[in-house]
């Protein structure tokens, strides 16, 4: 992909693109990058390589790229609320590596306030919108909430007399009546499953939770890179690039 890139262009990129050969050919290709880096990545500092060095600046050298030279990077630690979030900046400024650092796109339309936005994420499961553009996520999620409303209201027009619902019994039901398609299902059938979506009273003595959650995730957060100095050896390795690059 990197022929249909434009000239110069700044790529912003998660943590999953911060390999050593990776980033060297976007540099040699005469683009910058803003990269997320974590406790899977280790830098080197004091290596002597710069002609600038001074704090901040760090060094992505692996083992097994010995052969070449350094890569050198600008580290730049964020604040996200108790974690702190790296940034390994090639040429951006501070104000670019702030948008690396927020990792997750702002939503693209505030969420509804009440009982109803609850339902949408809980019963409807709205929680994830799958649009791609902030205009097609306001559309879903506005589509999402009118579906909601028409269900409750076909739901308490069938209670009889009107009393408390279950949202998301209801969507169980109009679930299973899509799924039946042209089955017969008998005269009101609709009607008397509705009636039967009513919350449950009983008094719950711990906390609604969950009881399977296969997707749940229990990684622990990236954390911050580990920054080591740089050896002796390494050290004179990286004068001997330097001293090739400038006869070169």
């Amino acid at each position: 992909m990197l022929p249909e890139l434009p000239e110069r262009a700044l790529l912003l990129t998660d943590a999953g693109l911060v390999g050593y050969r990776v980033l060297t050919r976007l540099q040699n290709c005469g683009h910058a990058f803003i990269v997320r880096v974590g406790r899977n990545v280790t830098l080197l500092r004091k290596l002597g390589y710069h002609l600038r060095e001074r704090a901040g600046v760090v060094y992505l050298w692996p083992d097994t790229q010995r052969r070449t030279p350094p890569l050198t990077l600008r580290l730049v630690l964020l604040q996200a609320g108790r974690q702190h979030v790296g940034a390994a900046d090639q040429r951006a400024g501070r104000a670019a590596a702030q948008r690396c650092g927020c990792c997750r796109p702002l939503p693209a339309a505030p969420l509804v306030a009440g009982s109803d936005a609850s339902h949408a994420e809980a019963d409807a499961g709205q929680a994830k919108l799958r649009a791609q553009t902030p205009e097609l996520a306001a559309c879903e999620l506005d589509w999402s909430m009118a579906g909601l409303w028409l269900i409750s209201l076909l739901t308490h027009n069938a209670a009889q007399p009107p009393r408390l619902i279950s949202p998301a019994a209801a969507l169980r039901v109009i679930r299973t009546a899509m799924r039946r398609g042209r089955r017969p299902t008998g005269k009101h059938w609709l009607q008397r499953q509705l009636r039967t979506a009513v919350p449950d009273f009983y008094l719950r003595r711990r906390p609604k939770t969950a009881r399977d959650w296969p997707h749940k995730k229990t990684e622990p957060p990236p954390g911050t890179p580990r920054i080591r100095t740089a050896t002796t050896a390494e050290i004179r390795k990286a004068q001997a690039f330097r001293k090739e690059k400038g006869a070169a």
